[in-house]
Protein backbone atom coordinates (compact mmCIF):
# COMPACT_ATOMS: atom_id res chain seq x y z
CA UNK A 1 0.00 0.00 0.00
CA UNK A 2 2.79 2.38 0.92
CA UNK A 3 4.56 1.59 -2.33
CA UNK A 4 1.37 2.25 -4.26
CA UNK A 5 0.94 5.62 -2.50
CA UNK A 6 4.56 6.49 -3.23
CA UNK A 7 4.10 5.63 -6.93
CA UNK A 8 0.89 7.70 -7.06
CA UNK A 9 2.63 10.74 -5.57
CA UNK A 10 5.50 10.24 -7.98
CA UNK A 11 3.12 10.20 -10.93
CA UNK A 12 1.30 13.29 -9.66
CA UNK A 13 4.60 15.10 -9.12
CA UNK A 14 5.75 14.21 -12.63
CA UNK A 15 2.49 15.45 -14.05
CA UNK A 16 2.83 18.68 -12.08
CA UNK A 17 6.40 19.25 -13.30
CA UNK A 18 5.28 18.63 -16.88
CA UNK A 19 2.39 21.01 -16.44
CA UNK A 20 4.62 23.73 -15.00
CA UNK A 21 7.04 23.28 -17.89
CA UNK A 22 4.18 23.59 -20.36
CA UNK A 23 2.75 26.67 -18.70
CA UNK A 24 6.15 28.35 -18.53
CA UNK A 25 6.33 28.18 -22.32
CA UNK A 26 2.80 29.37 -22.96
CA UNK A 27 0.33 31.91 -21.71
CA UNK A 28 -0.99 30.95 -18.27
CA UNK A 29 -4.55 29.79 -18.69
CA UNK A 30 -5.56 31.60 -15.48
CA UNK A 31 -4.11 34.93 -16.60
CA UNK A 32 -6.74 37.58 -17.34
CA UNK A 33 -7.13 38.55 -20.99
CA UNK A 34 -6.44 42.28 -21.18
CA UNK A 35 -7.46 44.77 -23.82
CA UNK A 36 -6.78 48.46 -24.42
CA UNK A 37 -9.84 50.62 -23.86
CA UNK A 38 -9.41 53.87 -25.73
CA UNK A 39 -11.41 56.64 -27.31
CA UNK A 40 -11.62 60.34 -27.99
CA UNK A 41 -13.75 62.89 -26.21
CA UNK A 42 -14.74 65.98 -28.13
CA UNK A 43 -16.93 68.98 -27.48
CA UNK A 44 -20.13 69.55 -29.42
CA UNK A 45 -18.27 71.88 -31.77
CA UNK A 46 -15.78 69.11 -32.60
CA UNK A 47 -12.86 70.50 -30.59
CA UNK A 48 -10.88 67.93 -28.55
CA UNK A 49 -11.58 67.91 -24.81
CA UNK A 50 -8.05 67.86 -23.41
CA UNK A 51 -7.04 67.61 -19.77
CA UNK A 52 -10.29 65.94 -18.70
CA UNK A 53 -10.02 63.48 -15.81
CA UNK A 54 -11.95 60.36 -16.74
CA UNK A 55 -12.96 57.53 -14.41
CA UNK A 56 -13.63 54.11 -15.92
CA UNK A 57 -15.64 51.65 -13.85
CA UNK A 58 -15.91 47.93 -14.54
CA UNK A 59 -15.01 44.48 -13.26
CA UNK A 60 -15.14 45.89 -9.70
CA UNK A 61 -12.22 48.15 -10.59
CA UNK A 62 -11.69 51.87 -11.12
CA UNK A 63 -9.28 53.17 -13.74
CA UNK A 64 -8.22 56.82 -13.85
CA UNK A 65 -6.98 58.43 -17.04
CA UNK A 66 -6.61 61.99 -18.36
CA UNK A 67 -7.34 62.97 -21.94
CA UNK A 68 -4.38 64.18 -23.99
CA UNK A 69 -4.11 67.28 -26.19
CA UNK A 70 -6.21 65.59 -28.86
CA UNK A 71 -8.88 64.53 -26.38
CA UNK A 72 -7.76 60.91 -26.43
CA UNK A 73 -7.67 58.50 -23.52
CA UNK A 74 -6.27 54.99 -23.29
CA UNK A 75 -5.90 52.40 -20.53
CA UNK A 76 -5.57 48.64 -20.22
CA UNK A 77 -8.55 46.76 -18.80
CA UNK A 78 -9.60 43.15 -18.29
CA UNK A 79 -11.55 41.90 -21.30
CA UNK A 80 -14.99 40.40 -21.05
CA UNK A 81 -16.64 43.03 -18.87
CA UNK A 82 -18.72 46.12 -19.38
CA UNK A 83 -17.14 49.47 -18.57
CA UNK A 84 -18.75 52.80 -17.92
CA UNK A 85 -16.94 56.08 -18.45
CA UNK A 86 -17.50 58.97 -16.03
CA UNK A 87 -18.26 61.78 -15.90
CA UNK A 88 -21.21 60.90 -18.09
CA UNK A 89 -21.60 64.60 -18.81
CA UNK A 90 -19.11 67.40 -18.49
CA UNK A 91 -19.35 71.15 -18.89
CA UNK A 92 -16.27 73.25 -19.47
CA UNK A 93 -16.44 77.02 -19.66
CA UNK A 94 -14.08 78.44 -22.22
CA UNK A 95 -13.18 82.14 -22.19
CA UNK A 96 -11.45 83.90 -25.06
CA UNK A 97 -10.37 87.42 -24.09
CA UNK A 98 -9.16 89.39 -27.09
CA UNK A 99 -9.92 92.82 -25.64
CA UNK A 100 -7.96 95.71 -27.08
CA UNK A 101 -7.86 97.46 -23.70
CA UNK A 102 -8.14 96.22 -20.12
CA UNK A 103 -11.27 96.49 -18.05
CA UNK A 104 -9.39 98.47 -15.42
CA UNK A 105 -8.48 101.05 -18.05
CA UNK A 106 -12.16 101.48 -18.87
CA UNK A 107 -13.00 101.86 -15.18
CA UNK A 108 -10.25 104.47 -14.78
CA UNK A 109 -11.73 106.58 -17.61
CA UNK A 110 -15.30 106.21 -16.33
CA UNK A 111 -14.38 107.04 -12.72
CA UNK A 112 -12.80 110.32 -13.79
CA UNK A 113 -16.23 111.42 -14.97
CA UNK A 114 -17.99 110.96 -11.62
CA UNK A 115 -19.95 114.11 -10.84
CA UNK A 116 -20.19 115.23 -14.47
CA UNK A 117 -23.62 116.56 -15.48
CA UNK A 118 -22.97 117.76 -19.04
CA UNK A 119 -24.72 115.10 -21.12
CA UNK A 120 -23.76 116.76 -24.41
CA UNK A 121 -20.16 115.83 -23.66
CA UNK A 122 -21.18 112.25 -24.30
CA UNK A 123 -23.01 113.14 -27.55
CA UNK A 124 -26.44 112.81 -25.98
CA UNK A 125 -29.44 114.68 -27.26
CA UNK A 126 -30.80 117.56 -25.21
CA UNK A 127 -33.42 116.62 -22.61
CA UNK A 128 -32.97 112.88 -23.30
CA UNK A 129 -31.63 110.00 -21.25
CA UNK A 130 -27.90 109.55 -21.67
CA UNK A 131 -26.82 106.45 -19.74
CA UNK A 132 -26.14 104.46 -22.92
CA UNK A 133 -24.34 107.37 -24.52
CA UNK A 134 -22.09 107.55 -21.47
CA UNK A 135 -21.13 103.87 -21.82
CA UNK A 136 -20.50 104.41 -25.53
CA UNK A 137 -18.29 107.44 -24.84
CA UNK A 138 -16.21 105.58 -22.25
CA UNK A 139 -15.59 102.62 -24.56
CA UNK A 140 -14.76 104.98 -27.41
CA UNK A 141 -12.38 107.07 -25.28
CA UNK A 142 -10.69 103.90 -23.98
CA UNK A 143 -9.99 102.82 -27.56
CA UNK A 144 -12.40 99.89 -27.90
CA UNK A 145 -15.61 101.41 -29.28
CA UNK A 146 -18.96 100.12 -30.43
CA UNK A 147 -19.77 100.08 -34.13
CA UNK A 148 -23.10 100.38 -35.91
CA UNK A 149 -24.43 103.53 -34.23
CA UNK A 150 -26.96 105.82 -35.86
CA UNK A 151 -25.60 109.37 -35.88
CA UNK A 152 -22.02 108.38 -35.14
CA UNK A 153 -20.67 104.87 -35.56
CA UNK A 154 -19.62 104.46 -31.90
CA UNK A 155 -22.64 106.09 -30.21
CA UNK A 156 -25.39 103.77 -28.98
CA UNK A 157 -28.42 105.74 -27.81
CA UNK A 158 -30.45 102.94 -26.21
CA UNK A 159 -29.98 99.69 -24.32
CA UNK A 160 -31.28 97.74 -27.31
CA UNK A 161 -28.64 99.32 -29.54
CA UNK A 162 -25.89 98.53 -27.04
CA UNK A 163 -26.98 94.88 -27.04
CA UNK A 164 -26.84 95.01 -30.83
CA UNK A 165 -23.37 96.53 -30.57
CA UNK A 166 -22.18 93.57 -28.51
CA UNK A 167 -23.46 91.27 -31.22
CA UNK A 168 -21.54 93.17 -33.89
CA UNK A 169 -18.23 92.96 -32.00
CA UNK A 170 -16.27 89.77 -32.75
CA UNK A 171 -14.69 89.68 -29.29
CA UNK A 172 -17.74 90.54 -27.15
CA UNK A 173 -20.79 88.63 -26.01
CA UNK A 174 -24.06 89.63 -24.34
CA UNK A 175 -26.01 87.28 -22.06
CA UNK A 176 -29.40 87.69 -20.52
CA UNK A 177 -28.95 87.03 -16.83
CA UNK A 178 -30.51 83.53 -16.83
CA UNK A 179 -28.23 82.43 -19.66
CA UNK A 180 -24.94 83.42 -18.03
CA UNK A 181 -22.77 80.28 -17.58
CA UNK A 182 -22.40 79.08 -14.00
CA UNK A 183 -19.60 80.64 -11.95
CA UNK A 184 -18.97 83.41 -14.48
CA UNK A 185 -18.93 86.85 -12.87
CA UNK A 186 -18.95 90.28 -14.52
CA UNK A 187 -15.51 91.87 -14.60
CA UNK A 188 -14.41 95.53 -14.41
CA UNK A 189 -15.29 97.28 -17.65
CA UNK A 190 -18.15 94.95 -18.57
CA UNK A 191 -21.58 96.33 -19.42
CA UNK A 192 -24.70 96.01 -17.25
CA UNK A 193 -28.25 96.26 -18.56
CA UNK A 194 -30.68 97.09 -15.74
CA UNK A 195 -34.33 97.94 -15.28
CA UNK A 196 -36.74 98.41 -12.42
CA UNK A 197 -39.66 96.13 -11.63
CA UNK A 198 -41.71 97.78 -14.36
CA UNK A 199 -39.60 96.10 -17.05
CA UNK A 200 -37.59 97.08 -20.09
CA UNK A 201 -39.43 100.37 -20.60
CA UNK A 202 -37.47 101.66 -17.62
CA UNK A 203 -34.10 100.35 -18.83
CA UNK A 204 -30.73 101.69 -17.72
CA UNK A 205 -27.05 101.16 -18.63
CA UNK A 206 -23.93 101.00 -16.51
CA UNK A 207 -20.29 99.92 -16.46
CA UNK A 208 -19.03 97.37 -13.94
CA UNK A 209 -16.60 98.75 -11.38
CA UNK A 210 -16.45 95.61 -9.23
CA UNK A 211 -18.40 92.55 -8.07
CA UNK A 212 -18.12 91.11 -4.57
CA UNK A 213 -20.61 88.30 -4.00
CA UNK A 214 -24.03 89.99 -3.94
CA UNK A 215 -22.60 93.52 -4.14
CA UNK A 216 -22.33 95.08 -7.58
CA UNK A 217 -20.61 98.44 -7.97
CA UNK A 218 -21.15 100.32 -11.22
CA UNK A 219 -20.42 103.67 -12.82
CA UNK A 220 -23.51 105.09 -14.51
CA UNK A 221 -24.37 108.11 -16.54
CA UNK A 222 -27.65 109.94 -15.97
CA UNK A 223 -27.95 108.64 -12.42
CA UNK A 224 -29.82 111.50 -10.74
CA UNK A 225 -28.71 113.63 -13.71
CA UNK A 226 -24.99 113.01 -13.29
CA UNK A 227 -22.27 110.38 -13.56
CA UNK A 228 -22.21 108.40 -10.33
CA UNK A 229 -20.66 105.44 -8.62
CA UNK A 230 -23.55 103.21 -7.55
CA UNK A 231 -23.47 100.27 -5.15
CA UNK A 232 -26.21 97.63 -5.15
CA UNK A 233 -26.18 94.99 -2.42
CA UNK A 234 -28.67 92.55 -3.91
CA UNK A 235 -27.90 92.66 -7.61
CA UNK A 236 -28.61 88.94 -8.08
CA UNK A 237 -32.20 89.38 -6.93
CA UNK A 238 -34.94 89.25 -9.55
CA UNK A 239 -37.52 91.03 -7.42
CA UNK A 240 -35.81 93.70 -5.35
CA UNK A 241 -35.13 97.23 -6.59
CA UNK A 242 -33.24 97.68 -9.84
CA UNK A 243 -32.94 94.31 -11.59
CA UNK A 244 -29.91 93.26 -13.63
CA UNK A 245 -31.37 91.99 -16.89
CA UNK A 246 -28.17 91.12 -18.68
CA UNK A 247 -24.38 91.45 -18.84
CA UNK A 248 -22.27 92.48 -21.79
CA UNK A 249 -18.96 90.63 -21.50
CA UNK A 250 -15.98 92.12 -23.26
CA UNK A 251 -14.80 88.61 -24.15
CA UNK A 252 -16.26 85.45 -25.63
CA UNK A 253 -17.62 82.90 -23.16
CA UNK A 254 -18.82 79.50 -24.28
CA UNK A 255 -20.04 76.53 -22.28
CA UNK A 256 -18.84 73.42 -24.09
CA UNK A 257 -20.43 70.08 -23.24
CA UNK A 258 -19.62 66.50 -24.06
CA UNK A 259 -21.06 63.12 -23.30
CA UNK A 260 -18.56 60.24 -23.33
CA UNK A 261 -19.38 56.97 -25.03
CA UNK A 262 -20.02 53.75 -23.11
CA UNK A 263 -18.05 50.73 -24.31
CA UNK A 264 -18.33 46.99 -23.88
CA UNK A 265 -14.93 45.41 -24.56
CA UNK A 266 -14.52 41.68 -25.17
CA UNK A 267 -12.52 39.14 -27.09
CA UNK A 268 -14.39 36.94 -29.57
CA UNK A 269 -13.68 33.49 -30.99
CA UNK A 270 -11.98 34.99 -34.01
CA UNK A 271 -9.30 36.45 -31.74
CA UNK A 272 -10.09 40.01 -32.70
CA UNK A 273 -10.80 42.93 -30.39
CA UNK A 274 -14.30 44.35 -30.60
CA UNK A 275 -15.56 47.67 -29.23
CA UNK A 276 -19.29 48.17 -29.31
CA UNK A 277 -21.24 51.16 -28.10
CA UNK A 278 -22.62 50.00 -24.79
CA UNK A 279 -26.40 49.79 -24.92
CA UNK A 280 -27.43 47.13 -22.42
CA UNK A 281 -26.02 45.08 -19.56
CA UNK A 282 -23.35 42.76 -20.91
CA UNK A 283 -22.78 39.20 -19.77
CA UNK A 284 -19.37 38.85 -18.19
CA UNK A 285 -17.07 36.14 -19.49
CA UNK A 286 -15.64 33.72 -16.92
CA UNK A 287 -12.18 32.16 -16.83
CA UNK A 288 -11.09 28.90 -15.20
CA UNK A 289 -8.57 29.11 -12.39
CA UNK A 290 -6.96 25.64 -12.03
CA UNK A 291 -4.85 26.46 -9.00
CA UNK A 292 -7.27 25.33 -6.23
CA UNK A 293 -7.71 21.96 -7.97
CA UNK A 294 -3.95 21.39 -8.31
CA UNK A 295 -3.35 22.46 -4.73
CA UNK A 296 -5.91 19.91 -3.52
CA UNK A 297 -4.57 17.12 -5.71
CA UNK A 298 -0.98 17.52 -4.52
CA UNK A 299 -1.29 18.17 -0.83
CA UNK A 300 -4.64 16.84 0.34
CA UNK A 301 -4.18 13.23 -0.80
Amino acid sequence: MNNDRFVLHGVVLALFIALVSFLSNSSPIWAADTKVLSGTIRFENGEPASGIHVLIFGNESIYTVTTDDLGGYSTTVVAGYSYTIYPTKYVQTKIVDSSIVSGNHIVDIASQEIGETDSEKYHAKVDAGWCSEFVSWVYYTAGDPFTGGDDEDWVMTTVKKIVKGFGLHDGWQFFERDDIPTNIEPQPGDYVFMSNNLGIDKSHSGIVWSVDDDTLVTIEGNYNDSVARVERNSWRSKTEGTIVRGIGFRRIISAARFEPTYYYVYSSADGQDHNFIYSEEATSATSINPMPFLWSLLFDS
